[in-house]
């Protein structure tokens, strides 16, 4: 069991901040840095909006391989994930998130509700964070809306959504913007989520140059709250995924990435998580634990303007 007391760092950064949190991941930054069935067909169309310039969440026309195992997940392909972005306080990586406009971007409320908008960037186009491809943009953050109910201690209601002071380019074939649920009333217990992210590879390893993915099975919040973490911990706004044994997880540096569910009828995968937390990664009757994008669809519309977001019916 990992102490209670968790201390909060930043990269190399000194401030630290001592809060105190029982049975779940010790922190968020314990997050960050040490570090198929498919669901019936939906009343409404998925994986196109009108309003966007292409179509959103789309897959690379490859059949996906199976998945050997970000813990245990393997290398994604280039470009299958084009709506995953890496974000960097000072320049040092520290989190995931998703580009769900030209100018806004889906993330967790632990990554930045601590920080300014003017130290936080974002790089677009992002595979491999060490190659030097020109195919990535970097973007200064121009404001970071982060869920008014979000809670540290429990980390419910962990979104954020951060407005980009530049659009991104998405007329680049490099970069596709995540597609969202169009229903809140949506049981995706029984599916597999693809989770990806460059964070630790394993509680003790380095976190990822390359964009990794995994497959973790979906179970329902009953029994989520009847395994290693304290029920009241588990509530509506999350959803928690995967293996009774572990083995296969998010880890230290995915939060705040996507979690997917694919739509195998149109070849789309569409977000309906955020990576918030868990015990460690991929511990033995601890499955990580994420952040139900249905239950936000309203609070993130109220927050992104007039900019479309893709697979979201317009009220």
């Amino acid at each position: 069991m990992r102490p209670t007391l968790a201390l909060m760092v930043v990269a190399t950064f000194v401030t630290v901040q001592v809060v105190q949190i029982t049975d779940a991941y010790t922190t968020m930054w314990d997050h960050l840095f040490d570090y198929q069935k498919e669901l019936l067909p939906r009343e409404q169309p998925t994986g196109f909006c009108t309003a966007c310039e292409k179509p959103c969440g789309a897959q690379p026309v490859e059949r996906r391989s199976s998945f050997a195992k970000i813990v245990n997940g393997k290398d994604a392909r280039e470009n299958e994930f084009g709506w995953a972005i890496t974000l960097a306080r000072r320049g040092q990586f520290f989190c995931g998130g998703t580009l769900i406009t030209k100018k806004h971007v889906l993330t967790a409320a632990h990554c930045v509700n601590k920080f300014p908008a003017k130290e936080l960037t974002v790089t677009i186009g992002e595979h491999d964070r060490k190659a030097d491809t020109g195919r990535k943009s970097v973007h200064q953050v121009a404001k970071v809306h982060w869920h008014p109910g979000f809670q540290l201690n429990t980390f419910d209601n962990d979104i954020a959504v951060l407005e980009l002071k530049d659009p991104a380019p998405i007329e680049s074939p490099w970069v596709r913007l995540a597609c969202l649920p169009n229903s809140e009333d949506v049981s995706y217990e029984g599916i597999k989520g693809t989770v990806v992210g460059w964070g630790r590879l394993g509680e003790s390893k380095k976190s990822s140059n390359v964009l990794q993915k995994v497959d973790v099975p979906i179970i329902s919040n009953e029994d989520c709250k009847e395994m290693g973490y304290s029920p009241e911990k588990i509530t509506s706004n999350m959803i928690c995924a995967g293996y009774k044994e572990g083995q296969q997880d998010a880890c230290q540096g995915d939060s705040g990435g996507p979690m997917h569910r694919h739509i195998y009828s149109s070849n789309v995968m569409e977000v309906i998580g955020i990576v918030s937390w868990g015990k460690g990664c991929a511990r033995e009757n601890y499955p990580g634990v994420y952040t139900r994008v249905a239950n936000y669809l309203n609070w993130i519309m109220d927050h992104t303007g007039n900019e479309c977001i893709c697979g979201v019916e317009s009220s």
